[in-house]
């Protein structure tokens, strides 16, 4: 199931902020079929927790316990603790995050978390998640109509050679695997030499959509914008394999 994903815009987190972002973390763990093991408050830098409107709002005595790497008792059953965009490695537990002064490095982070169940995050600046916002269906705090998730790819041809790409690539890993990248390589010039065009931030946004890691994901915007800013028509080495792939695209197109 998809991460639940929700955007609480603020000029900084107090008091209020903080409890429209527990009320949102509360829901996600009720809805649940699998119970939330526990809540990640993740922040830019450990003096986040004591310097800034986010300390005041949770107040000394749980911020001190943060800081000092304590897990405090959020809800019955789930316990929160504190990580930095420094420290986090990787989530083992089910959980909840929140993401306090966000911006994209920070969601990068942990969008291609298996054990992700939901997100509530509150941006550093006005438009600083607006990719990541394009990305998925988020849910805007506030906005009596939501937005509405955005087709990132229009040319269904190319859509099936990602679908393709996909279904045939470890899209888990957080390196290109050097034979996935060579079939990566090999779609992306086809795609060219047949004259079709994207936009590579929208394709980075709709590999992760589709459960890419976002490592991956960044890898292969960068491939396509080289391919893309070739000056010349790009080359195959087996024309005959570029051919045999668009053809296959073209049909399932055509299903």
């Amino acid at each position: 199931m998809t991460a639940k994903r929700i955007l609480v815009p603020s000029d900084d987190i107090d008091a209020g902020t903080l409890g429209i972002v527990l009320g949102y973390v509360q829901k996600i763990c009720e809805k649940q079929s699998d119970p939330v093991e526990e809540v990640v408050l993740l922040v830019p830098v450990k003096q986040s927790i004591k310097h800034t409107g986010l300390a005041s709002a949770l107040g000394d005595a749980i911020s001190k316990k943060l800081h000092d790497g304590q897990a405090v008792t959020l809800l019955p059953g789930v316990s929160m603790r504190l990580e930095t965009m420094k420290t986090l490695r990787w989530l083992t537990k089910r959980c909840v995050v929140i993401c306090a002064y966000a911006d994209e490095t920070m969601l990068n982070l942990i969008d291609g978390e298996s054990k992700l169940v939901g997100v509530v995050a509150i941006p550093h600046a006005p438009d600083a998640l607006d990719q990541w916002q394009k990305t998925w269906s988020v849910h805007v705090h506030g906005l009596a109509q939501q937005p509405i998730a955005q087709k990132l790819i229009s040319d269904p041809v190319v859509e099936q050679a990602f679908l393709g790409l996909t279904s045939t690539t470890n899209i888990s890993r957080s390196v290109l695997h050097p034979s996935d990248k060579e079939h990566a390589e090999l779609v992306l010039r086809t795609l060219r030499i047949k004259k079709h065009t994207f936009d590579t931030q929208d394709l980075r946004a709709w590999a992760v959509r589709h459960q890419w890691h976002p490592d991956v994901a960044d890898e292969l915007a960068a491939l396509a914008t080289r391919i893309s800013n070739l000056r010349t028509k790009p080359t195959l080495k087996r024309a005959e394999d570029g051919e045999r792939l668009y053809q296959r695209w073209v049909e399932k197109v055509s299903e």
